[in-house]
């Protein structure tokens, strides 16, 4: 899975990998609803939440795991937002 494969390639240890493997997995399940009701292509909807967390997690040091999450489910869900929004 490419989604998986950008976390791997990411510049964090071997903790850090699993961990956000496992916010991927986590926050896909509450937005893979969002991803079809909108027709997105999966793989493009989860690299894109792959992508998400790879920016927010240097720049969310101090949030909990379930404050984390939330960010990139919120993150995720303005992606998704304004890509509809440009496509009118």
């Amino acid at each position: 899975m490419r989604a998986r494969r950008i976390i791997f390639d990411g510049s964090f240890g071997p903790d850090d990998v699993v961990y956000l493997t496992n916010v991927l997995e986590s926050v896909w399940l509450d937005v893979e609803p969002i991803q079809r009701r909108c027709r997105m292509d999966k793989s493009a909807a989860r690299e894109g939440l792959a992508l998400a967390i790879l920016y927010l997690a240097p720049r969310s040091p101090d949030l909990s795991p379930d404050e984390f999450r939330e960010r990139v489910k919120c993150a995720f869900i303005e992606q998704v937002e304004l890509s509809m929004a440009a496509l009118g």
